[in-house]
């Protein structure tokens, strides 16, 4: 969400979103097979916990897996800046449905899943 002016907050979020992030963090966190294409990506976790609680007719409807997240959660699409981050600190602009930090790094997922978890 933004302000006015352009300035990015984080809005609150219900208990339903709430357990489903954290069931993402969570596997995100303990998954052994992070380094698999695609596995660690947080859309990509986003979609199979969706899935799973039979929200089969959101991606039918809609066109794309960014689609799905940038509707149902807008509040983790919105913190996207247009870069992807590695660890050495270099960064090189994407757009939003590419991986926003390297591929195997585990750690800026979890935080940024943390930041619209708390409260």
């Amino acid at each position: 969400m933004r302000t006015e002016d352009g300035v990015k907050y984080i809005t609150q979020i219900d208990d339903y979103k709430r357990e489903l992030l954290m069931r993402v963090r969570d596997r995100i966190e303990n998954s052994e097979k992070f380094a698999s294409p695609g596995a660690g990506f947080v859309c990509y976790k986003i979609k199979n916990v969706l899935y799973e609680e039979n929200f089969t007719d959101v991606f039918k409807n809609l066109f794309s897996q960014q689609e799905v997240v940038a509707e149902l959660f807008p509040e983790f699409t919105d913190m996207f800046d247009g870069f992807c981050w590695c660890r050495d600190g270099k960064n090189y602009e994407i757009g939003a449905s590419r991986g926003w930090w390297e591929p195997s790094w585990k750690e800026p997922r979890i935080r940024i899943l943390d930041t619209l978890l708390r409260d």
